[in-house]
């Protein structure tokens, strides 16, 4: 996978939420992520729910010229935490 970013906005997602861009590339190797289609009035982004060491993260992409381009990367809320564990057990 290709992936880009603003660099200015990775390091203020570094100051607010402490996580990188280039080590949040690790939520798409999560087997059990859940990515869900928001569609957005430019281009349709896409919230992905998925663990970096044993955390629940949750970033916001979407893709240009066939890279993920990541957009934001925080802490999982209590209902994405909810979504990811229903999912992830099966209980839809």
């Amino acid at each position: 996978m290709i992936f880009e970013w603003d660099p200015l906005k990775d390091q203020s997602n570094r100051k607010k939420h402490a996580l990188d861009f280039e080590s949040s590339k690790t939520i798409w190797e999560d087997p059990d992520r859940i990515e869900i289609v928001a569609p957005y009035p430019l281009e349709n982004r896409v919230i992905l729910i998925g663990a970096v060491k044993s955390q629940l993260w949750t970033a916001v992409y979407t893709w240009r010229r066939g890279a993920i381009r990541i957009i934001s990367v925080r802490r999982s809320r209590k209902k994405e935490k909810e979504l990811y564990e229903k999912e992830k057990h099966g209980q839809r």
